[in-house]
């Protein structure tokens, strides 16, 4: 037997990071790979798949709705997970503010940060508030994460689905800096 090429090619992806530190990561901008590589998602979970935006996964992928012209991460549930490539230019601490929307308060992830594949931090449980609907959107804050120089994978692990994603944006967390004080004076 001989194997005969596809006509049709394979999809291929590129464009999807690593995203340069400090900036915007999109949800629907996830690493490149497939199923249990780049992302976990159920296919019973009534979502739509990732077929509109991103062709190398198609609706295997996360599920993804769109929004003011873009897309968000939807059809969230339990143990689905979802990976970013993002590169940081020194070793230092980030604060991370997730944009979110969601119609109840019981919502819940952590994350988790890897470098040349080794686990290098776990965040706690970060909370989803209820915002008042599912398309009424609203800052999560979690500050002074730690993000090793250069490519670092960040890995979103949902514990507690049924809330919605639409980007998250990484800031350098402040550094402290030292006040000068006047030095004491000497009296008669």
């Amino acid at each position: 037997p001989t194997f005969t090429p596809s006509s049709t090619a394979t999809p291929s992806c590129v464009g999807y990071g690593p995203y340069s530190l400090p900036g915007r990561v999109q949800v629907e901008s996830f690493a490149c790979g497939y199923s249990n590589v780049a992302f976990v998602d159920s296919t019973g979970d009534g979502g739509p798949g990732s077929g509109a935006y991103r062709t190398d996964v198609t609706t295997v992928g996360p599920d993804l709705a769109t929004v003011s012209g873009g897309y968000y991460l939807g059809w969230i549930i339990p143990n689905e997970w979802i990976v970013y490539g993002v590169n940081s230019p020194s070793t230092q601490l980030y604060d991370l503010t997730f944009r979110a929307a969601s119609a109840n308060a019981n919502g819940r992830f952590h994350f988790e940060i890897y470098q040349s594949g080794q686990l290098k931090y776990t965040s706690s449980s970060i909370v989803v508030p209820n915002t008042g609907g599912s398309q009424v959107w609203n800052n999560v804050l979690v500050q002074s994460i730690p993000m090793l120089s250069g490519v670092n994978q960040v890995k979103l692990v949902f514990e507690v689905g049924d809330f919605n994603l639409d980007y998250f944006d990484f800031t350098a967390h402040p550094t402290p800096t030292a006040t000068a004080t006047n030095p004491p004076t000497a009296t008669n």
